[in-house]
This record gives structure tokens, C-alpha cells and sequence, in this order.
């Protein structure tokens, strides 16, 4: 170049220009001559080798080190999108990994969950952590859980009622008290009765049994297989035997015939008999 004159020397097309042009930047290391270098590839304007100031169709700016060159919407640097209005790729939200813009994260980097387009270190309450990142809600009601499927913690409720915690359910109800087949045995937490209780005030104390049953002492004991026919049972021969014609859940088995027992007073009902039905017999 001549300096005087104010010309860089373009070594592509070896002409004196008063300025570089774009995809070429000045290069002034020698003051006695000035020289037209080429800019990165993908570069429409550059200040040196090194530093891209825009880029050319379909190519966004990034940073990486010392360098700021030109790479395809793909290639930005994690934690990063294209932006098409600047045309650069610019910082995702904080802790992201993967968004479309500003606000639209969609993974999040390792140790952190994507919840609500944000990532957090922890799951936020009524939420859990999936094996896929994010974290997704719990089931009504639910303020802890593991899963989709269960609880550990119901919430508080209000004046209307209580949120009760269902054993093995893992499941929250909104209600006075514990339903049927609970009781109440800590802070609005609901424990299962003992089988065939409809109500208790303990694992141990059953209040009222469920059809078929009766209560013995403090538990219920099923009424199939006492010899007496009640309630809805269809035959009881007084064992909960299966095979002899009577089943355990006091049901008449395939292929039988039971006929309820000769009354003896005061008793309202005797065991059955059963015996295989004639009709299916082969002669």
C-alpha cells in the first residue's frame, strides 16, 4: 500500500483500494505497508482472524475463547441460540443447555430440572424429577411424591376440610375425616383397617365389618365357612374348602348342588350339603 495515499493492497485481486471491503479486514501490523487480509470463513465483516463482526446468509456469530467466528444455527455453543434478528447466537436462559430463545428452554445442563421454561437445582413443591429432566406434577392435592402414582405428602387443606394421606392408595383426599377402610393414625395421614373392617380406630380395633363379615371380639372374621347361610352367601357348608362343592367365598363350584340344612331351633340356618348335580352325571 501507499501509505500517503491512503490505498490498502488487496492480495486477491492485487489492486490498491482506499478501503478493504467486505470479507476482508485491514491488516496494519507493518506501518509501511497496509494489506486487505481475508476475514474467517463465513465472515461478511471482520476486524482481524480471529474476531467476526457479521456473518454472511444462514451464519450466526459465537464466542469461544478469543475467537468470535461464524457458525450454523446447529453448531452454537450449548447454552446458546440463533438469534435471526442480531444473527448471533446468543445466551440461553441461566443453567440451560438447550433453548429456542429467550425464554423457551428445553434442556437443561446436568444437575438441574426444567420446569416452567426455567431450570432449577431442585424440583419445586407438588413436582417430581423424571429420569428425562424435567419435573412433572404430582397427583391433586400432593405436595411430596416420588411419581405419577403416589404421594408421601397431601397438603394442608382448608376450613372446609382436610387433605388426608390414603396408605398403600399413596393417594390424597379432601374430607372430615379418613374414609372407610382408614384410620386417622397420625396428622392427616389415613392407615388401612385390618381386613373385612369397614371401620376401625386402629390396626388392632375394628368398629363395623364389611358384607359377609362379623365382628369377633375386636376383629372381623368372615361369615363363609360358619355353617350358617347369611347374607348374601349362596351356600356355606361351614369350612372355606374348595372342591367340595361350596367355594371358599361361600359361592356354589361348577357341577354341584347344595342344599341348605335341616333347621334345628332356635338356629335360623345349618351347614349346607352339596353333592354333585345328577344332571351332569354320565349313567
Amino acid at each position: 500500500m501507499d501509505v500517503a495515499k491512503g490505498l490498502f493492497f488487496n492480495f486477491i485481486n492485487f489492486q490498491c483500494k482506499p478501503s478493504c471491503g467486505d470479507m476482508y479486514y485491514p491488516d496494519h501490523t507493518d506501518p509501511t505497508y497496509y494489506f486487505c487480509r481475508s476475514c474467517p470463513s463465513n465472515c461478511q465483516t471482520c476486524v482481524s482472524a480471529s474476531t467476526c463482526t457479521s456473518c454472511t446468509t444462514n451464519y450466526y456469530l459465537t464466542t469461544t475463547g478469543e475467537y468470535t467466528l461464524c457458525v450454523l444455527a446447529q453448531d452454537c455453543v450449548a447454552g446458546s441460540y440463533p438469534d435471526q434478528d442480531s444473527g448471533e447466537c446468543l445466551s440461553c436462559i441461566s443453567n440451560c443447555a438447550v433453548c429456542s430463545g429467550s425464554t423457551g428452554c428445553t434442556t437443561c445442563f446436568d444437575g438441574y430440572f426444567l420446569h416452567a421454561n426455567t431450570c432449577v437445582p431442585n424440583c419445586p413443591v407438588s413436582t417430581y424429577p423424571m429420569a428425562n429432566g424435567t419435573c412433572a406434577p404430582c397427583i391433586t392435592n400432593c405436595t411430596a411424591c416420588r411419581d405419577s402414582l403416589t404421594c408421601s405428602q397431601c397438603a394442608g387443606g382448608s376450613s372446609a376440610g382436610k387433605i388426608w394421606l390414603l396408605e398403600d392408595a399413596a393417594a390424597c383426599t379432601f374430607a372430615n375425616s379418613c374414609p372407610d377402610g382408614y384410620f386417622n393414625s397420625q396428622q392427616n395421614n389415613c392407615s388401612t383397617c385390618p381386613p373385612q373392617c369397614e371401620k376401625c380406630n386402629s390396626r388392632t380395633v375394628c368398629t363395623t365389618c364389611i358384607l359377609n363379615n362379623y365382628l369377633n371380639g375386636m376383629m372381623c372374621v368372615s361369615k363363609c365357612g360358619n355353617g350358617l347361610r347369611e347374607d348374601t352367601e349362596y351356600c356355606d357348608d361351614g369350612n372355606n374348602y374348595a372342591g367340595d362343592g361350596c367355594a371358599p367365598d361361600c359361592t356354589v363350584e361348577d357341577g354341584f348342588i347344595c342344599d341348605q340344612g335341616v333347621l334345628v331351633p332356635p338356629a335360623t340356618s345349618a351347614p349346607d350339603t352339596c353333592r354333585c348335580d345328577p344332571s351332569l352325571v354320565i349313567a
